[in-house]
């Protein structure tokens, strides 16, 4: 939510709403829940019960998890520790050598639940062990909470950017994600994180991005 008057983030808000008034188009008797201690929530979209979503921790190099449950009016809070990144200059030009990451930021853009596993992704700039930006990728374990590896998605010739993730019925996770660099457009692209990943291939698009705005 932002401020009417000042145009500037007060708090995050999460509706929920009962699946069987829905169906039955019956009144809505529905739950709200917000804060203004964390922003862009990210749910960890898959088939189970309840909600469980997360923001970057505002102590820690981390995320902070939020679960809801569907019998529960409380939403609980866990901090999951994670390997520090770099969020200061996201810089990646196209072979036209049009900049294309210009406001890409660190805010997590992937979330899926599946076969006891959360996972998250975001955008991390370039550092000493990655020479281009990449996706942040962590997984951790559901039922405590524990940080279950870091694969994150990089590459020493070009940037990734924009992950996006989704879970199946059997669990599967999908994920798309963009890559792009002096000798390749930023296209859309498929990866593997883990055994667990489905890979669904796309055909390359050999058209440059168009021109940014200058003044973007």
């Amino acid at each position: 939510m932002f401020g009417v008057n000042d145009d500037r983030w007060k708090r995050a808000v999460v509706l929920r709403l009962p699946l069987a008034d829905l169906k039955n188009k019956q009144s809505l008797d529905r739950q709200v829940w917000s804060t203004d201690q964390a922003g862009s929530l990210r749910f960890a979209k898959g088939l189970s019960s309840g909600a469980i979503f997360a923001s970057h921790s505002n102590s820690m190099a981390g995320l902070t998890l939020f679960e809801w449950p569907d019998t529960e009016s409380d939403v609980t809070e866990t901090e999951v520790a994670v390997t520090d990144w770099n969020d200061s200059s996201y810089q990646s030009n196209g072979p036209n050598n049009t900049p294309w990451l210009n406001r890409v930021d660190d805010r997590i853009m992937g979330g899926w639940r599946a076969k006891g596993v959360l996972g998250f992704a975001w955008c991390a700039a370039g550092d000493a062990n990655h020479p281009h930006p990449f996706i942040r990728v962590v997984r951790i374990n559901e039922a405590n909470h524990s940080l279950i590896d870091e694969p994150d998605l990089w590459s020493s010739t070009c940037a990734w950017a924009y992950p996006a993730t989704i879970a199946n019925k059997r669990g599967d996770v999908g994920i798309t994600a963009f890559c792009g660099g002096e000798t390749t457009h930023p296209t859309p692209q498929p990866e593997k994180w883990a055994e667990i990943i489905n890979i669904i291939i796309t055909e390359q698009p050999t058209n440059p991005p168009p021109k940014a705005h200058p003044n973007e």
